[in-house]
């Protein structure tokens, strides 16, 4: 069973679409900078590729992005080469950044259970010490929920840690993750949802608002808000660096 967030999140956080590009990692890096680690030049980024099972190719990607801005990095291989749970949470705890790219959500949830990644995370959460950004699974895996249809037409729901109380898809861009749409209608709370396409994120402050957050590739962010019986959707397209 996974385990719930619970206390208060005092760390921003942003759930990606998918993908994420240089242009987002720039952005979460000066987002970082400017408001979790006190003006520090370099930031520190903790990344871990868990949902990917550390697949070479996300964690070369990863590093490419990040070698080529101001700020250092750990890569944190929970999956092929766990550590000890103090050292993993020494290592997380350093960051100013925790970045978790896509893969499978349920990987992250299984892993980070053995390894304490799980725990060393909430703390981060409470304390607001970095910067929490996810990408596709890694963003499910913040949300509440992420519903979904499957293709034999039953609903069913992926739960997450609960750092963020809004339902949430990943690629809406998509077709085949517009299921979103029919799963949400069964579901009443939380009365907010998210889908982002990828590349596009949501910025989840602490103090409750919530803003877009877009890198490079041109996609979009919906907004889900339950109001009576039903729900209504809004889009918030590249450009719209607005209050949702």
């Amino acid at each position: 069973m996974i385990k719930r967030f619970t206390g208060t999140r005092r760390a921003p956080v942003v759930l990606v679409g998918g993908s994420s590009s240089l242009v987002m990692c720039r952005r979460m890096i000066e987002y970082a900078r400017a408001n979790v680690s006190a003006g520090k030049e370099k930031p520190h980024v903790v990344c871990l590729p868990t949902a990917s099972g550390d697949n070479p190719e996300i964690t070369a990607e990863v590093s490419g992005y990040l070698d080529r801005l101001p700020c250092t990095y750990d890569m944190i291989l929970a999956a092929t080469a766990p550590a000890e749970p103090d050292e993993t949470a020494r290592r997380m705890e350093a960051a100013d950044v925790v970045y978790v790219p896509g893969g499978s959500e349920q990987r992250i949830i299984d892993v980070w259970a053995k390894c304490g990644a799980d725990e060393a995370l909430f703390r981060i959460a409470r304390r607001g010490s970095a910067l929490i950004v996810g990408s596709s699974a890694g963003a499910m895996a913040w949300a509440h929920a992420c519903p979904f249809v499957t293709e034999e037409g039953q609903i069913k729901v992926f739960a997450g840690y609960g750092l963020v109380p809004v339902w949430y898809t990943p690629h809406y861009q998509m077709e085949e993750y517009k299921g979103f749409d029919a799963a949400l209608a069964a579901q009443s709370d939380p009365p907010l949802g998210f889908a982002s396409g990828d590349d596009a994120g949501i910025l989840c402050t602490p103090d409750g608002r919530y803003f877009t957050f877009f890198g490079s590739e041109g996609n979009s962010v919906w907004r889900f808000t339950r109001t009576g019986g039903g729900w209504t959707r809004d889009e918030f397209p590249e450009g719209a660096d607005v209050p949702l």
